[in-house]
């Protein structure tokens, strides 16, 4: 797959204020009622009430899931996944880092060429004791409930996961150094987000972890952390080494700085699995965007141009700046404040392949003016790549979500 711009439906700004959406939105309904019961606990009904809604409004949208499946997915959602938000957000010690808004729960809607049928979500795993003396960076978790995402996650293997998190979950002696190291302003670092794409009726376990926290804790640097405990993956980290190494010497001596945040995987088979690296810009621009994609000219591949081209296209109106941009032209976001700004890129390796993948991913609610022009800009671009059916399909998916 050619590297673009994650076409993906982010609820950093929730879709629900603008008139025009709730005008057009065509859903009745019966389509947004949720087929399940809700949760009884009352804790899990406060987050249940809150997302299920939209899980369900997209579930419904994608027009891809038979009502056996949309019906499976909510219940490991609402048995599952919600029980692990902890406490509602109100009377929590902590708050959840996910989104730019502050939810533990992110989905989105995928489209590729040939396929706008997937719905995903990543999801923070806080549990009731995040923040607390014995669990100060809501690390507890991502240990204890991986038996039971198991047991519902299709052709899961959870041995690359098991060996990141031994290597980077900190100690309480470490968790107490990190504390002294971290910035007086930095309240808490993430250890892990958690993810599922739906494929019809199946769930792909993915995981999001995280080498900050260990940075503090050890000095080490971020980038050191990934790239050093890539290759001594078993199995395969060795068919990993050499992009791994690629990617790792374009990271050193980029044009501009690309920190290393976080790396992701797939809880499958690793001969199938993929390792993400994922690393931020300040700089949005779209000249920025192609010297990435290219890794300075180090991958000028065909399909990499190609997705440089199809970039090219779009990149503006997912900025929302529809009269176009300058090469070098960035774009201020809204609130400085958060992590959640600039491009966030990931680099895909696969064992045994030399070329890496790379995605960009965009904060909309950083740029954007309105929900309105959110939707309005990502139809666009949609259309700007070809895609008419899937835009009319993505707008009536926004339409509806606004109805809630």
């Amino acid at each position: 797959m050619a590297p673009a711009v994650t076409l993906n439906h982010d609820t950093d700004t929730p879709l629900r204020s603008p008139d025009k959406l709730d005008t057009l939105a065509c859903s009745s309904k019966s389509s947004q009622t949720i087929p399940i019961d809700p949760p009884l606990n009352p804790k899990h009904r406060w987050w249940w009430d809150r997302c299920a809604p939209l899980l369900n409004s997209l579930l419904t949208s994608a027009g891809s899931y038979t009502p056996e499946e949309k019906a499976d997915h909510l219940r490991v959602f609402r048995d599952v996944v919600v029980p692990s938000f902890g406490t509602p957000t109100p009377e929590a010690k902590v708050k959840p880092l996910l989104t730019y808004d502050g939810s533990t729960f992110e989905p989105s809607w995928n489209f590729t060429e040939g396929d706008d049928g997937v719905i995903r979500y990543t999801f923070e795993p806080l549990g009731d004791d995040a923040g607390s003396e014995e669990d100060p960076f809501a690390g507890e978790i991502g240990r204890s409930m991986m038996p039971v995402l198991s047991r519902v996650s299709s052709d899961v293997d959870l041995r690359w996961y098991e060996q990141i998190v031994n290597a980077w979950f900190v100690t309480p002696d470490e968790a107490a150094a990190a504390r002294q190291n971290m910035p007086a302003s930095v309240q808490r670092i993430p250890q892990v987000f958690l993810a599922y794409d739906m494929k019809r009726a199946k769930r792909v376990l993915k995981a999001y972890l995280f080498p900050v926290l260990k940075h503090f804790a050890t000095g080490a640097a971020t980038s050191d952390l990934v790239f050093d405990l890539i290759p001594k993956l078993q199995p395969f980290g060795d068919k990993l080494a050499a992009p791994a190494a690629k990617l790792r010497k374009y990271l050193a001596g980029c044009r501009e700085p690309c920190l290393v945040e976080m790396m992701a995987i797939d809880c499958v088979d690793p001969g199938k699995a993929r390792v993400k690296v994922y690393a931020r810009t300040a700089s949005n621009s779209r000249s920025v965007l192609a010297d990435v994609f290219t890794l300075g000219g180090a991958q000028t591949d065909e399909a990499t141009l190609r997705g440089v081209e199809t970039a090219e296209k779009v990149w503006h109106l997912l900025l929302d700046e529809p009269e176009g941009m300058a090469p070098d032209q960035r774009k201020e976001c809204r609130d400085a404040r958060t992590l959640h700004k600039g491009i966030c890129f990931a680099f895909e390796l696969r064992p045994g392949a030399e070329r890496i993948d790379i995605k960009a991913h965009l904060p909309w609610g950083q740029t954007s003016r309105s929900d309105a022009r959110t939707v309005d800009n990502f139809s666009q671009a949609l259309r700007n790549l070809g895609w008419d059916e899937s835009a009319d399909k993505f707008y009536r998916g926004a339409s509806a979500a606004a109805k809630l």
